[in-house]
Order: structure tokens, then sequence, then C-alpha cells
């Protein structure tokens, strides 16, 4: 059997690849070292399912999470420098938009690019990020440089950008894009490679001067006013809204009243030439009139529909298709305005079933126990 590694990066259009000494792993419990290469090597490779084939050995392939590749650089002796890259979100503020920047450059003295992002230059110190066991949450500063007054006016115009989010996100130098080094090559380079992003709110703007505008972050479950959990567990009221997407109910018509007493309909027959509909049912129907149409046979399309021509005991009215039909049908007064769900479970079963799959927005098991 050949050594077991991780190959970091292949060029299958080529049949090259690169090995990397800090990713030899053991394939059994995927923790330290089996071996060396030494520097970065290339080697010409064929690939035959996960083997690869060299010119000197064969390599038997195993497959491994970017978070291992990020965890083993950082528990290296000599791991590399760090760098922090910040994203800035205020796009849900009229006119807002999203910002990428870095407080610093890259080798070659420009902004730094990676995942084909640029994050430009910009002159920032963050501090307070570090996480403790003592149960406080850390609520991080950043001050961005206001030389030329263009914090001072991007917080004026967005209120203090309160509520904006911030995202920082942090790698190895080593991952960064190839355009950030010399000679546009860094066979290392992978932007899925990192730390896990941390989400930060910007709760307040805590200090401003001619030079620079300091804001105070706070965790999302940190900010002024929000609860955890953010969905309370309510046991007899339904907190959907009625007939929307996770109420789910789009049957025609009124159903109930909030009090849950059913609408009741009256059936009737129905004879359509072209697109004239005469409906003949007992009761006085009033012109003008709005009426939920269900129809039980035949192919007449229900829908809420205004009388044109009122009467006792029949009514007419226009549809949009033509054709000749005729059949049975109920009339429902009013339309779905009329319908109000009293979020009760007994609400639930009116539009579903008594015996049917409920999707009622409350949980009927939370209650007191003894």
């Amino acid at each position: 059997m050949g050594t077991w590694l991780a190959v970091h990066s292949i060029d299958s259009g080529n049949n090259t690849g690169w090995l990397f000494s800090d990713a030899l792993l053991d394939p059994n419990t995927s923790q330290g070292s089996v071996g060396t290469l030494g520097v970065s090597q290339e080697i010409n490779i064929n690939i035959s399912g996960n083997t690869l084939v060299s010119s000197t050995s064969s390599i038997s392939v195993f497959s491994d999470s970017y978070a291992s590749f990020i965890e083993a650089s950082a528990q290296k002796l000599v791991p590399g420098a760090i760098v922090d890259l910040f994203e800035l979100d205020y796009s849900s503020l009229v006119g807002g938009e999203i910002l990428y920047f870095h407080g610093g450059v890259n080798g070659l003295g420009d902004d730094v690019v990676w995942g084909g992002i640029t994050y430009t230059r910009y002159p920032i110190d963050a501090e307070g990020f570090e996480r403790s066991s003592s149960g406080i949450v850390p609520r991080p500063k950043i001050k961005v440089a206001n030389i030329m007054g263009n914090i001072s006016s991007l917080s004026y115009q967005y209120q203090d950008l309160v509520g904006s989010k911030l995202t920082r996100r942090r790698t190895f130098v080593k991952y960064l894009d190839a355009v950030n080094f010399p000679g546009g090559i860094n066979y290392q380079a992978d932007p899925n490679v990192a730390f896990p992003d941390e989400v930060w709110t910007i709760d307040r703007k805590s200090s401003e001067n001619a030079v620079f505008v300091e804001f105070e972050l706070s965790a999302a479950f940190d900010v002024m006013g929000v609860l955890i959990p953010r969905r309370h567990c309510i046991q007899n009221t339904c907190t959907w809204a009625y007939r929307s997407a996770e109420c789910g109910y789009i049957g025609l018509g009124g159903v109930a009243t909030k009090n849950d007493v059913a609408i009741t309909g009256t059936s009737g027959t129905y004879s359509r030439v072209g697109t004239t509909v005469t409906v003949t049912a007992a009761g006085t129907w009033v012109l003008g009139n709005s009426y939920t149409i269900e129809s039980s046979s035949g192919n007449l399309v229900s829908g809420v529909y205004t009388i044109s021509t009122g009467g006792s005991g029949t009514f007419i009215f226009a549809t949009g298709i033509s054709g000749t039909t005729s059949g049975n049908c109920i009339i429902r007064s009013g339309s779905t305005s009329t319908d109000k769900c009293g979020k009760r479970l007994s609400s639930c079963k009116l539009r579903f079933g008594t015996n049917a799959e409920l999707p009622f927005g409350a949980f009927p098991g939370v209650g007191l126990m003894k």
C-alpha cells in the first residue's frame, strides 16, 4: 500500500497535482503525520478512481473535510500568518450595499483577494473578539479611519449603521488567491479552507471624531429587543397568518367565523351558455353582491363572482370562459375576506378535516406537568 494523504490540489486537465506535507494524515484516525514530503512538490499523475499513480509510487487518497485542513494548519508549531477579512452588509437599509474590506495589503502592496472577492484596504482596528468560558458574551469594537469624513458621512446617511451585519472571515495567508502572490502563483489557494465565519451586528456607534469612528458589535442574540427563542412555544393559539404559506389553506369562500361558527352554503344548480351563468337556488340574491360559487359537477371554474342580475330563487353572473355546461353547485355568501380563523385547533379542523394532518402553528403538547 502506498502513502495515505490528502491531495490539496489536482489539475485533471494536464494530469498534474500538488502534494503538501501538512496534508499527511493517518486514514484510520485522521490524526497525526505518517510521513513527510519535505517541501511542496509537483508530480505527474494518472487519475483512476481514488488512486493516483506517479512515476515512482502508488498513492492512495482519502477525502477529508475543509475543517480538517484549517485545524491541521492551526495546530502546527509554525502555523503561518492569519488574515482577518470583513464584510459589512447594510443592504437592509434603503440604498445600502455590501462592502468588503481588510486592514492591510497583500504581498504585492495591493488589495487582498480571496475567493474571487476583493477586500479593499482600509485602516481599521478590530478588538474584543476573544471568547471565554465565564459566560460573558463578547462585544467587540471596530475602529475605522475617518480622516476624510467618509465614515461619518456613511454613518449619518444610514442611521449609524445600527442593525447592519458585519461578518469576520479568517484564514491563513497561504490559502489566499494566487493573484496576491508574486507571479500569480499559489498552489495552496483555496477559498473553502477557513475558520468558521463570525457574524456580528452593529449595536451602536460608541465614539466618533475627526480621526476615527468606533462601532460596538454584538452577537445576533444579544441585540436590544431580541428574545431567545425567536418563536415562542404557545399551547393553544396558532401563530401563523391565516392563508399564508405556513398555514397552507387555499380553499375558496368563507369557511367559518373567528368563533368557529360555520358559514353554511346553499345548494343549487347552474347552467352556462357562452359566458353567462344562470344559477337557481333558494333565497333572495342581491344585485351587485359577491358570492363564492363552488362547482360540485360540470366544468364551471369555482371562484368569487359578482351578480349582474339578481332576484328571488335565481341570479346571473358572467365568467371569463365561454362554453355550454350545467351541473350542481354550492353558493357561499361573501368572499375569503369574510372568513376569519379562530386560531384554535378546532379552527384548523374545520378547514382541513378532523382526521387530517394539520399545519397547526402552535404546540398543543406544551403545558404544565405535574
